[in-house]
């Protein structure tokens, strides 16, 4: 992040006003303040019904082999244990950049821009007034959403370009755990990505890009990056054992519908019983 620029903005407001802003705050916390039993109330309800969905279906949950699939086992809900199998590797499109034997391939993109920060302090006056003092200071650094410039307080000289590429994760159209195939609410989530060291062909990037390190990289100088500037990593979570407690469907693996209506479909790292 680097220091830039800043600017002070300072507004009076007369008793009158305070009082109006007083009332109006009040009335804002009060919604908030109900809005907030209404909240917790839903949540704990949530959390009861996970309860007793799980409480319901450890009675129900059937272990069996991953490597057959055992038609007598139709709808029931069951866990198994084994290593993940992908039919073909993951491909960035854009990039060209391939995940060899992998379940996600992420691609991470972050652009040189501008963010405002603001930090407003408020002095009382006699009479009842106020004084609020807003300094707003602009900064460069990398992120990996657009920061949205229009809203800025001083637009001028503060604009960020758009994006031409953004962040993506690719998934396998394909899984399978020994006889079963993984549906893909199984598939997403698994998130435990790991860097993805690639090698850029040549004439295969986006025009404008080149290899810089761990970067594919937009832009004259890394170590002097301006605003626009683009950088991109590689992420993959390879193939690795798990273990599923799902409905089976054939062969597949999906969603169980428990109590409370209640779906149970959980997918874990390693080797674990049920």
């Amino acid at each position: 992040m680097q220091g830039d620029d800043s600017f002070t903005k300072v507004t009076h407001k007369s008793w009158l006003g305070r009082f109006g802003s007083t009332i109006a705050g009040a009335f804002v916390g009060l919604i908030l303040f109900i809005a907030s039993f209404v909240l917790l109330y839903w949540n704990e309800g949530r959390a009861v019904d996970a309860i007793i969905a799980l409480d319901a279906v450890s009675k129900q949950v059937v272990s069996v082999s991953a490597e057959v699939v055992d038609p007598s086992n139709e709808g029931r809900l069951i866990h198994l244990s084994g290593l993940v199998d992908v039919a073909s590797n993951l491909v960035d499109p854009a990039f060209h950049v391939t995940a060899p034997n992998a379940i996600r391939l992420e691609r991470r993109v972050e652009m040189f821009q501008w963010r405002e920060n603001k930090e407003t302090k408020t002095e009382k006056k006699m009479g009842g007034g106020e004084t609020e003092t807003t300094t707003y200071n602009y900064v460069k650094e990398w992120s990996d959403e657009l920061i949205d410039s229009s809203s800025f307080e001083r637009q001028q000289g503060h604009a960020n370009p758009a994006m031409p590429y953004q962040s993506k994760i690719f998934d396998v159209k394909s899984a399978r755990l020994g006889g079963f195939t993984l549906d893909q609410s199984q598939i997403t989530q698994l998130s435990n990505f790991e860097p993805l060291s690639v090698e850029a062909e040549d004439g295969k990037l986006p025009r404008g890009f080149r290899q810089e390190g761990e970067y594919l990289y937009r832009g004259k100088a890394p170590d002097q990056p301006q605003i626009g500037d683009l950088r991109v990593t590689f992420h993959n979570v390879p193939v690795q054992t798990i273990s599923v407690i799902a409905q089976q469907r054939g062969s597949t693996l999906a969603g169980f519908k428990g109590e409370r209506e209640r779906t149970i479909n959980m997918v874990s790292y390693g080797t674990l019983d049920a």
